[in-house]
């Protein structure tokens, strides 16, 4: 408002004088007569037009937009508002500031409208009355370029932006279209068009339905929608929906595109198709009902660019027939794949591969869920058989993987490989070439350094965990082994079956490699082998070692509990393998074989051997070959729940009802249960009497040594057998034992696992008197000690060793 000080008193009204006033601190002479017209003219308006002093819902809505209110009079606004604070009332409808606590009439009213941001030009025009500063308020925001005159909200410590300024970080493409299910190409072209026009890289696709047909995409930007209720339905049989080549920095996010399912070769029928494009992201995005799949993106240049990502993308109903929802080729850095969602029937979720030379580096897939694939879930390859520079660094972290055909993830002539914490579940049925080797719900067939950890595999198929080491290019280096290192570690499968003839492995390597370890894995019911390490026909494998493996309770299987072959130096410690129905651990055609004092293995069926070892040129063990002993079961006997017992010698049973046992004999298990007297018991598994602790057959091993740890208990059995034992058998402590000499003789007899395959043993014997000891008629279970003192009743301690 502008204050007037008259200085004089001296005047009167005729228009003609002047009087000094002072506005905005400026020290003015002014004529009287405009003054006179300034003040009443307010009121004459007024009595002019009745309609001044009130205000319509218009006018209500302005007021609002520019000050507190309305009140019911100038008491109420000062009550309701703070200091500087401007507030209207309705009748008279006038604005006010409150200032200290008293209502200042605002009838310069651009003053206040300039005051509420920082606008592009005047809400208001400097000298407006207040009807005036209404009607231009509603007139220019109700202009095109009306959220000028407007501020947006801003939080504690932001800068004041006008509404015009937030609404025009984006460009809409509903300005461009009503996404009303029609043709939207021409549409998203315009928006790009303004969007470039205007620097701005956010074009926001508002809930609708478009339809596009291989609609070009521009680099740097980013087209989001808003999620499920934003679709993007391909527009024309055997056609994409997005094109974007050679356009880096792509960003798709927050849509759902749909196809046709049509597609009439492999450059048609998808979601998205990058050529070249550089850091493309999709995210959120779903795709539904395509013919090829969501995405293709290849670079074929000889440059690698940064590769895409794909975060929570969901995939649903791709053409059965599809060859991969997923398709990433050529040479690209970086690819990321977060948490996916993709259920299908088509033949594989995600494959990333080689293109015309061109190899990608780095590929990882974290978390997501995979189901229904016929062939693959995820996998990476590299077709050039004949190439020496390889994809390098495929990881696979987690993820739930569901009853995919072939194999759940699968990386092919690939190096530097890590698979983390994978669940699959009923993966693994359908092998890709029957028994050749390429099956396993997890198959790494590759060249490079290996990781398969933490993984938990659910009732497989063909196999669980399978490597293949072979090294195409060159094969294997000059001394004979292959380039590859492979861990396989704390993995637990359960249950795999076998489809087809010559599969059903728990964890399996086949081919040479550098060295293999497999530690802390837990394997159960498994159709064949437990663990198998095959080495190539052309070039064993170096190092194997094995360790803290629990290879368990497969009593249907038709193979090994651990079987080894062709491998150079061979080392297994605190391995436990048990309940096999042939063999539990075999070696074959191996050089070096150690067995340490920790591993143990035992309880297969009837005639199975503990540990074979089939032409190995080195064995040396110190392990426990044993079964575990279970007292038979007692008539009238109390058992507690828990307790277990063999009946009849030939199941192990467990009490699951404690009772006293009936005065009979066991009875029979019906149904794997038995009601004996009143106690019930339940069957654990068949009673293990394995025949033979260690078993040598093929050709001798040239050195071979049983160490002092060394156990064979409750064998049925010798501890040493077979068709080839090494005359030169080195065992530290066979048997120990003191007898007493009757008439100077006694006879030293071995326990069943002490009995020897021939008489090269030696005995050492301590005699408590002062005789001569000796022994003589040596025999595979016995021989006799003498005295000296023909009627010597000594003692004498014995220690047979060979």
């Amino acid at each position: 408002m502008t204050k007037i000080s008259l200085l004089t008193s001296e005047f009167d009204l005729d228009g003609k004088e002047q009087v000094v006033m002072v506005k905005d601190s400026v020290t003015r002479r002014a004529a009287v007569s405009g003054l006179v017209s300034a003040a009443v003219a307010p009121a004459l308006a007024g009595a002019e037009d009745a309609r001044d002093n009130t205000i319509s819902a218009k006018d209500l809505a302005v007021l609002a937009a520019i000050a507190q209110g309305p009140f019911a009079d100038t008491a109420s606004g000062i009550a309701a508002t703070a200091n500087g604070d401007y507030f209207f009332t309705v009748n008279p409808a006038n604005v006010y500031l409150n200032d200290n606590g008293s209502p200042q009439l605002q009838d310069e009213v651009a003053t206040l409208g300039r005051s509420l941001g920082p606008f592009s030009s005047p809400l208001i025009d400097d000298g407006a009355t207040t009807k005036e500063a209404l009607e231009s308020i509603a007139t220019k925001l109700a202009d095109d370029n009306g959220l000028q005159f407007l501020g947006a909200p801003k939080p504690p410590g932001a800068r004041s932006r006008s509404a015009a300024d937030v609404f025009n970080d984006v460009v809409r493409l509903k300005d461009f279209h009503a996404g009303n299910g029609t043709a939207a190409g021409a549409a998203l072209a315009a928006a790009i068009v303004e969007a470039q026009a205007r620097g701005i890289k956010r074009i926001v696709a508002g809930s609708g339905h478009y339809l596009l047909t291989n609609a070009a995409l521009a680099a740097g930007i980013t087209l989001e929608g808003d999620g499920e209720s934003t679709r993007f339905t391909v527009g024309a049989n055997n056609s994409n929906i997005l094109v974007a080549t050679s356009l880096d920095d792509v960003r798709i996010k927050g849509v759902r595109m749909e196809g046709d399912n049509t597609a009439s070769d492999s450059t048609n029928g998808y979601g998205v198709v990058n050529t070249t494009s550089a850091g493309m992201v999709i995210e959120d995005v779903t795709f539904d009902g395509f013919g090829t799949g969501p995405l293709l993106a290849k670079n074929v240049s000889a440059t690698r660019r940064r590769g895409p990502k794909l975060i929570r993308v969901k995939a649903r109903n791709t053409r059965a027939a599809s060859f991969a929802d997923i398709f990433l080729a050529g040479a690209w850095d970086g690819l990321l794949f977060a948490d996916l969602d993709m259920v299908s029937a088509s033949q594989r979720a995600v494959l990333i591969a080689d293109e015309s030379g061109r190899v990608w580096r780095g590929a990882e897939v974290r978390g997501g869920w995979f189901e229904g694939y016929t062939e693959l879930g995820v996998a990476c390859t590299d077709e050039a058989w004949d190439g020496s520079d390889r994809v390098y660094g495929f990881v696979v972290r987690g993820g739930y993987y569901k009853n995919i055909g072939s194999c759940a993830v699968k990386a092919k002539l690939s190096k530097g490989i890590l698979v983390d914490g994978v669940i699959a579940e009923g993966c693994g049925s359908e092998p890709e070439n029957a028994n050749s080797g390429l099956y396993g719900a997890i198959l790494i067939n590759s060249i490079g350094d290996i990781t398969v950890q933490n993984c938990k595999l659910l009732t497989s198929g063909a196999g669980g965990i399978v490597t293949n080491g072979n090294d195409p290019y060159p094969r294997h280096r000059p001394s004979g082994f292959g380039l590859a290192s492979i861990n396989i570690s704390n993995n637990q499968i359960g249950g795999v079956t076998a489809p087809v003839a010559a599969t059903g492995d728990g964890i399996v390597h086949l081919g040479n490699c550098k060295s293999y370890t497999a530690t802390g894995n837990q394997i159960r019911g498994v159709a064949r082998h437990g663990i198998r390490v095959t080495g190539a026909a052309f070039g064993p494998s170096q190092f194997v070692t094995l360790s803290n493996n629990d290879v368990l309770d497969s009593p249907s299987s038709t193979g090994f509990g651990v079987y080894i072959q062709k491998c150079f130096n061979v080392q297994m410690d605190s391995n436990t393998v048990f309940n096999f129905t042939a063999n539990c651990v075999v070696f074959e055609d191996c050089d070096t074989v150690i067995v340490g004092s920790c591993d143990q293995a035992g309880d297969s069926a009837a005639g199975g051997r503990c540990y074979t070892f089939q032409s190995v040129r080195n064995a040396f063990f110190d392990g426990k070959a044993i079964c575990t002993f279970y007292s038979a079961r007692a008539s009238s006997t109390a058992y507690t729940v828990g307790q277990r017992a063999v009946l009849s010698y030939t199941d192990v049973v467990e009490c699951v009802v404690a009772g006293v046992t009936g005065a009979g004999p066991a009875p029979a298990l019906a149904g794997g249960v038995a009601v004996d007297g009143t106690v019930t018991w339940a069957i654990v598994h068949k009673y293990r009497t394995n025949n033979a602790g260690l078993f040598f057959s093929g050709t001798a091993p040239q050195l071979s040594k049983i160490g002092s740890n060394a156990r064979f208990d409750y064998l049925v059995g010798p501890g040493v057998d077979g068709t080839a034992v090494p005359s030169n058998l080195r065992w530290e402590t066979i048997a120990t034992g003191t007898v007493t000499l009757s008439a100077g003789q006694a006879v030293f007899s071995f326990l069943t696992p002490e009995t020897q395959p021939d008489i090269n043993y030696r005995v050492h014997l301590q005699g408590r008197a002062n005789e001569n000891f000796w022994y003589e008629n040596e025999a595979s279970s016995r021989f006799t000690i003498r005295s000296s003192n023909a009627s010597s009743t000594s003692k004498v301690d014995v220690r047979v060793y060979r």
